[in-house]
């Protein structure tokens, strides 16, 4: 008869330590500790008290399953089915990303902008200096961080050294040196959070925060936050369902799922919030943690990553900011005045990301290190303003306070009416500020220069200035606005409306068709068919940017904006000016580079030639674009495979 040696606590935690190093684990001390725990249901500490005690034979079952795991490189997290994030013990299963200790940071730069909207004012110094010392107490010649930063967070075991696959998976790849063992709290939370204390945060939400958290996926962030700020409310938005199924249990887990306070949506970045203009600058803070790994970089990670973690909660694209850019174009549209906006980057992209928050028009836009002393964060705040644009000065007969000629007060045609979909049916066009116009749409000869908007990106869609330009387009008028590469001349699409007349301002023949500016990925399917799905992907991949999509139009498109073989070009601008254009009009905008035959694209207002301004009705000002006047891509989206028809500034 066969006798099973009984195993004791101390020996399965030491043959599980050897038997991890001989293969190269390095930590193999505390992933033994884990798994250990993991099979007997022991903290780390009650392992300690119990080195005598023998091991079931079904605790043996569940430490060989976990080490044969932990030996195909499975993350240890994934095995032991939690991690721990700040405050909270969260539960965790694969491919939904893993919570970093780096992140943590990222939350207390939220913190630290409700304690100073608590004060009332939003200094140079704090959470909007550059490498926040004060916030995160780190300095320049300082790695240890002060122990009020996270009381939950602190080792309580003295241990210095943490596995690579609980606190730096990522950031070892990318140079970073291993994070400071008392901001993880992957090892320790599995023996019980520490004691939260929040009393000084108790009145930072004395008016609600609303915070908007992109890409949530085990819910880390947002539940931190529903947490540690009482009164605020989340939207937390993931395009994957898998991890909005688990960021709501660990939302019921941690009785954090009050409807009133939480709300999970199934979104692309927040493409359902952009839609509805009920939610466009009702955001205090919009916080993330995107996919920012670099594609080339992607295939160095380490196989535990690869293997089990999910691609698209990591890859980039090119340069890491694919996403960054959506979020960023997005938010200004989603966040209030002066509202917050923080996302964690890859620390050689922070400068790019900055520079590109900048022409965003973005306020105190400012880069944080991590406690690594490596760049990881940037903060940036959306622009204020007086709830009201300030036009140039122009004559008092300016062709913005002319009134309309009665032949344009036009009544509802059929054909108006059945163009519905994009927003033309019952368009007001009796208003005084829309420009004279001839029965044809056309607006009369100026006598003197049009209307020039110094526009925001923190327009509103109910701002004056912006209804303005909004009206002269539905009356048919043209205007002179930003995209995200160079200024174009645009026009409403509409039944009535006459793209051979951008040609003719622009004093060259029409070639080709006319690309169509719209306002969401959804209005790609929605004025196209026969869609291949390549071209949505590329679509969520690279918009808002400078992308341009020739695809078959659908029946709501006018037959005189196709080309001749049925087919037109869209485009989502990220340009925050022009997509607030297109959400306040509920239509395309067909829009041709604003330069004359033969002259170089204008990428500001001062590069626009007078003659093309002074056949518009309406120039808008949305400052100095970043593009360096290079066009957009196009991409041919007609047959089974992509084809690219014009090399740009999107790489394809």
């Amino acid at each position: 008869m066969r006798v099973t040696k009984q195993w004791t606590i101390l020996e399965a935690l030491n043959w599980t330590e050897q038997r991890l190093e001989r293969e190269g684990e390095r930590h193999p001390r505390l992933a033994a500790q884990m798994l250990t725990g993991h099979a007997t249901g022991l903290s780390r500490i009650e392992l300690y008290t119990n080195f005598d005690k023998p091991l079931s034979e079904q605790e043996r079952v569940v430490l060989r399953e976990a080490i044969q795991r932990r030996l195909a490189h499975e993350p240890l997290q994934y095995i032991v089915g939690t991690t721990g994030f700040r405050h909270l013990e969260l539960v965790v299963r694969a491919p939904v990303l893993i919570p970093r200790p780096e992140t943590e940071l990222l939350v207390e730069l939220v913190l630290a902008y409700a304690l100073e909207c608590k004060v009332g004012e939003i200094s140079d110094s704090s959470i909007l200096a550059p490498s926040i010392s004060a916030d995160i107490q780190q300095t320049e010649d300082t790695t240890e961080p002060d122990s009020s930063i996270s009381a939950a967070t602190q080792q309580t075991e003295g241990t210095a050294e943490l596995d690579p696959s609980i606190s730096a998976d990522i950031q070892q790849t990318e140079g970073i040196a291993e994070p400071d063992p008392s901001i993880s709290a992957d090892i320790q939370q599995t023996e019980g959070t520490a004691e939260l204390d929040n009393t000084h945060l108790q009145d930072a939400t004395s008016q609600q925060l609303r915070i908007l958290d992109i890409g949530t996926g085990t819910g880390a962030i947002a539940l931190s936050l529903l947490q540690e700020l009482p009164g605020c409310c989340v939207v937390a938005t993931d395009i994957d369902e898998a991890a909005l199924a688990l960021a709501k249990y660990n939302a019921v887990k941690l009785e954090l799922d009050e409807p009133d306070r939480l709300e999970l949506r199934e979104d692309d970045v927040a493409v359902s919030l952009l839609a509805d203009t009920t939610q466009h600058h009702s955001f205090d803070v919009v916080i993330s943690n995107p996919p920012y790994i670099p594609t080339r970089e992607y295939e160095c990670l380490p196989q535990e990553i690869l293997d089990f973690e999910s691609r698209r909660a990591l890859d980039g694209g090119t340069d890491g900011l694919d996403t960054f850019r959506m979020i960023a174009t997005q938010a200004l549209t989603l966040l209030k005045p002066g509202g917050l906006l923080a996302v964690e980057l890859h620390e050689d992209m922070l400068e790019r990301a900055q520079e590109y928050a900048t022409g965003l028009q973005y306020q105190k836009v400012a880069i944080h290190k991590d406690l690594a002393n490596r760049q990881r964060f940037l903060t940036a705040l959306s622009p204020c303003h007086s709830g009201k644009l300030s036009p140039c000065p122009v004559e008092s007969n300016s062709l913005c306070h002319s009134e309309p000629q009665a032949e344009n007060q036009s009544q509802n045609s059929e054909d108006e009416r059945a163009f519905a979909p994009l927003g033309m049916a019952g368009a007001d066009r009796t208003s005084s500020k829309i420009p004279a116009v001839d029965s044809n749409g056309v607006p009369s000869p100026l006598t003197t220069e049009p209307s020039l908007i110094t526009a925001k990106p923190s327009l509103l869609p109910t701002d004056p200035s912006l209804q303005q330009a909004v009206e002269i387009l539905k009356a048919g008028g043209v205007v002179i606005l930003p995209t995200d590469t160079v200024y174009g001349i645009g026009m409403l699409v509409s039944p009535h409306a006459d793209p051979e007349r951008l040609a003719a301002i622009k004093q060259r023949p029409r070639e080709k068709s006319i690309p169509l500016l719209v306002a969401g990925i959804e209005d790609l399917e929605r004025y196209s068919c026969n869609l291949p799905p390549y071209a949505l992907n590329l679509a969520q991949q690279h918009w808002p940017g400078a992308l341009t999509l020739v695809v078959q139009a659908s029946d709501s498109v006018p037959a005189q904006f196709m080309s001749a073989d049925g087919s037109i070009a869209l485009r989502m601008p990220a340009h925050p000016v022009s997509l607030a254009l297109l959400a306040a009009c509920g239509a395309p905008l067909a829009c041709s580079s604003a330069n004359l035959s033969g002259a170089a694209p204008a990428t500001s207002v001062c590069d626009l030639a007078p003659e093309l301004m002074a056949q518009v009705a309406f120039v808008v000002d949305g400052g100095s674009l970043h593009g360096g006047g290079i066009a957009s891509t196009v991409v041919s989206c007609l047959s089974a495979e992509p084809r690219v028809l014009r090399h740009g500034s999107v790489i394809i």
